[in-house]
């Protein structure tokens, strides 16, 4: 069961990836910037993680990658 939810938490980055250019593409900036900016934010850290030599730099993306998702999906619900 751990390994199925650890799967289901990785997989989110690429969908988020995917969700987030689709969104970038049809909606208004305002609504889609939110969550570009907070991964911006984690990917930033990643980078300097990944300078410093730490083995767990990408954590920030991977454990904010379904917050994100979650922010597309609720906002893509509410705009229907």
């Amino acid at each position: 069961m751990q390994m199925i939810l650890g799967m289901a938490v990785m997989l989110c980055l690429p969908a988020y990836v995917v969700a987030q250019v689709a969104a970038l593409w049809r909606w208004p900036l305002r609504l889609s910037a939110v969550p570009l900016v907070v991964m911006a934010g984690a990917l930033a850290s990643t980078v300097v993680g990944f300078q410093q030599g730490s083995n767990l730099a990408p954590i920030f993306l991977v454990l904010l990658a379904p917050f994100c998702l979650a922010w597309l999906g609720v906002t893509w619900l509410l705009r229907r």
